[in-house]
């Protein structure tokens, strides 16, 4: 199992810190797993507020914030057939993300991060 988090462990900043990751099908990715419908995102040891937007489509369909306390905790939201999935982070201090998950139009569950090992995507971790 991977574990990632856009700051290191118990790190806390002065001012929020803001990331986010972009996911777009490769220019390889077949149609019918060019569309996403659900994405799931499990993380942990969130002891601040993190807010979350999820975009799909340059439509926003989550803005939320993470729960926090120890233990694997999970959001997730419809994305509508999307193509282009924009995921916002912003805290004082990050959790561990542990998985993310995608499920496109065929039906697959395809796991996105914090490993990048579907080849049919491109991810960005970008800060």
């Amino acid at each position: 199992m991977s574990f990632c988090s856009f700051l290191s462990e118990g790190e806390r900043k002065a001012v929020p810190e803001r990331a986010f990751v972009r996911i777009h099908p490769s220019n390889l990715a077949d149609s019918a797993a060019s569309c996403y419908e659900y994405l799931r995102i499990f993380y942990g040891n969130a002891y601040e507020n993190v807010d979350v937007r999820v975009k799909a489509d340059n439509e926003q369909v989550f803005t939320g914030v993470l729960k926090t306390g120890t233990g694997i905790k999970e959001i997730s939201c419809s994305l509508k057939g999307a193509e282009d999935i924009l995921i916002e982070f912003e805290g004082m201090s990050a959790p561990i993300f542990t998985a993310s998950a995608l499920r496109v139009k065929m039906e697959l569950l395809s796991t996105i991060f914090p490993s990048a090992a579907v080849q049919a995507l491109n991810l960005q971790w970008l800060i």
